[in-house]
């Protein structure tokens, strides 16, 4: 066993860890857009196209089972001789007329194989007709169909006619979920913004130029360690003067899907039990946040006698979202021990990510899972980097990832990763113990069922499935646009540098940039009318132009976070740089997989990515500190003064989107 052990260790432990834990995901997430029936994307096909009503674009919700159909006239000059057939796929079933004679297609159980047939002994020469109708109690009826055998081709495209119940008919549009919001075109352009800005904009660049050139005196009077003290207190203060002036003001009833968070909340203070899911809208989440938020809720109801204690439940949000920046400072100390440099700039970038600011001045659970599974990772990240692995280490990451796992299914994404580099770790430090290396890995994964077991395993007992989401609980039908997704959706971006608000619905990246940068999706609300008046939208549409570059450094940073985990100094080093790319990756792949799950155009949000947030600052401190070093040279000063002027106008305009 222990020969075993060094074996895997030593040659062939880094290139199977990465093989599996990069190859998996991609390949399972393709096979199941590709062939499962419950995963609604429809892969290309030049054979035909998808088609549907012109259902014009909504942000509501839809209870109803939606019905299109289908018409298609053509003309037979001479009489077919030879079998005439019909290839028909239906989102998600259907039944089928020639000529009016319904005709017996034998459908397969995937509504993404569709029914193949024979019809022609109901065609005719001369005119004919083919009639469809879909029903869809999860998305929008679409309908494609090929029919074989004829001179001229007869397959699904705009020239077919469809109609709603007993609406007229209309010509078909194609099935397309890139479609542009209208409200998004009533907001300023972000270049118009910028023209509004360019004074305090201006001036605000001149002065970070000024306030970064000032760095290397302090070094030289010996005065810049007082900065990495000095910065941290002062995001602190600037988010204690956001939750006093802003957060605290904004209604109680605005944020996403804040009615059904308080419906929940409410729920465990009247009833004093956790529901089911299937009790309401939201309550299939985990029950912790809402746990934590009902005792808070009565705690101060009985310690004090306001009329209205409900107001005080933002304060957890808060509290989390600034225990994010805390926790990404943390493990920036980790990672960057002589680097003052990337420590400052990584600070401001954590108390300045914009998902991260906007999503704790409302009621939600994202705030506590991400500050949660942060804990949990600098946890790993400080077993990985010690010389030992101590059993009340592992307890703590234990209890820290139940209770992540308590208050969002998101950190299941984080588990098995961290189960893996733990026995990575294990099998590095008691190569030649490995009853050792079974009781560690078994004490942190009895730790997690000890706490979290019991929550999926009611699941799995009363619902047959230990993950539960809304899109399909039983007696529940809803779906919202688009109902589906393409590869189209997936590969475009853009919009949100013309018109960032609502543009999350033209595409998946769209919606990423949009709600990382900024409110994009104005706290939730269906309509622009419905926004709330305390953010400063001027600011943060220039913050998405400003963004751009950034985004760039974070890639970067990304790039060189697998070069280290592949040629650090140190096993140690390499290791933890290895496994925040790994998380990172996983909680991007689950992340991926959930907007394929529940196609609609408000699940690609990127405070979804929240809980990922310590390693996006990690990795985009360690960007912006390749580019530092690309404009160390003394004939570079003046692209270097730019670079500075540029992230501090970045940062400033930042802050100004929630202070302004």
């Amino acid at each position: 066993m222990e020969s075993f052990f060094k074996r895997f260790l030593r040659q062939k432990g880094s290139v199977f860890l990465w093989a599996f834990l990069l190859v998996l995901p991609p390949i399972f997430i393709l096979s199941q857009a590709i062939f499962s029936p419950d995963i609604a994307f429809l892969w290309p096909d030049s054979a035909a196209s998808w088609i549907r009503y012109p259902t014009p674009l909504s942000t509501m919700t839809r209870r109803y089972v939606d019905q299109g159909e289908f018409q298609k006239d053509f003309f037979i000059e001479n009489e077919k001789k030879e079998q005439v057939s019909i290839h028909l796929k239906a989102f998600r079933s259907a039944e089928l007329w020639v000529n009016d004679f319904p005709v017996p297609l034998e459908f397969s159980q995937n509504w993404k194989e569709g029914g193949r047939g024979p019809i022609s002994p109901w065609l005719k020469q001369g005119a004919n007709t083919i009639r469809v109708i879909v029903h869809n109690p999860l998305g929008p009826a679409l309908l494609w169909v090929k029919v074989e055998g004829l001179d001229l081709p007869v397959k699904t495209d705009e020239t077919w006619k469809v109609r709603y119940q007993t609406r007229p008919y209309v010509q078909a549009a194609l099935a397309d979920d890139t479609i542009t919001n209208p409200d998004s075109r009533k907001f300023p352009t972000p270049l118009q913004s910028l023209y509004r800005k360019w004074v305090s904009l201006l001036s605000i660049f001149g002065l970070s130029i000024v306030v970064f050139s000032a760095a290397p005196l302090l070094r030289k009077i010996g005065k810049r360690e007082y900065l990495t003290r000095i910065v941290p207190l002062a995001i602190f203060g600037a988010w204690v003067y956001l939750f006093a002036e802003k957060m605290v003001k904004i209604d109680l009833n605005i944020g996403f899907d804040i009615g059904y968070h308080l419906e929940y909340i409410l729920f465990i203070v009247k009833n004093q039990r956790i529901p089911m899911p299937t009790e309401g809208w939201s309550m299939f989440h985990p029950p912790f946040f809402y746990f934590l938020s009902a005792g808070f809720l009565q705690m101060i109801g009985s310690l004090f006698s306001w009329e209205n204690p409900f107001p005080f439940l933002k304060i957890i949000p808060f509290l989390c979202g600034i225990g994010n920046v805390w926790v990404s400072y943390f493990l920036l100390r980790l990672f960057f021990q002589d680097d003052r440099s990337r420590i400052l700039v990584g600070i401001l970038l954590a108390g300045l990510i914009p998902m991260n600011i906007y999503i704790s001045a409302y009621v939600g659970n994202e705030p506590l899972h991400a500050f949660l599974i942060g804990l949990s990772l600098l946890a790993c990240a400080r077993i990985l980097r010690s010389p030992e692995v101590r059993c009340r280490s592992m307890i703590l990451l234990g209890v820290l990832l139940s209770l992540a796992l308590l208050t969002k299914v998101t950190a299941f994404a984080v588990v098995p990763v961290v189960a893996i580099f733990l026995l990575y770790k294990l099998i590095r430090v008691l190569p030649s113990r490995p009853g050792a290396v079974v009781a560690r890995l078994g004490l942190f994964l009895l730790t997690l069922a000890a706490i979290a077991g019991w929550y999926y395993a009611r699941n799995m007992i009363y619902f047959g499935s230990p993950f539960i989401i809304n899109w399909n609980l039983p007696g529940r039908v809803w779906w919202q646009d688009p109902g589906f997704h393409t590869l189209s959706y997936y590969f475009g971006f853009g919009q949100s540098l013309q018109h960032p608000y609502f543009s999350g619905f033209h595409s998946f990246w769209d919606s990423i940039y949009s709600t990382f940068w900024g409110d994009g999706y104005l706290a939730g609300e269906a309509f622009l009318s419905g926004r709330h008046p305390f953010w400063n939208y001027d600011y943060m549409s220039v913050v998405y132009l400003l963004a751009l570059p950034a985004t760039g450094f974070l890639l970067i940073g990304l790039v060189q976070g697998i070069r280290l985990a592949f040629r650090g100094k140190e096993w140690n080093s390499r290791v933890s740089w290895a496994f925040f790319v790994i998380t990172l990756y996983a909680i991007f792949a689950f992340f991926l997989y959930g907007t394929l799950k529940v196609p609609v155009y408000g699940q690609a949000k990127a405070f979804y990515l929240l809980s990922a947030m310590a390693p996006i600052t990690v990795f985009g401190a360690l960007g912006l500190g390749v580019v530092r070093d690309w404009l160390a040279s003394p004939r570079l000063m003046v692209v270097r003064a730019l670079f500075y002027g540029w992230l501090g106008t970045l940062f400033t305009s930042i802050y100004l989107s929630f202070a302004g």
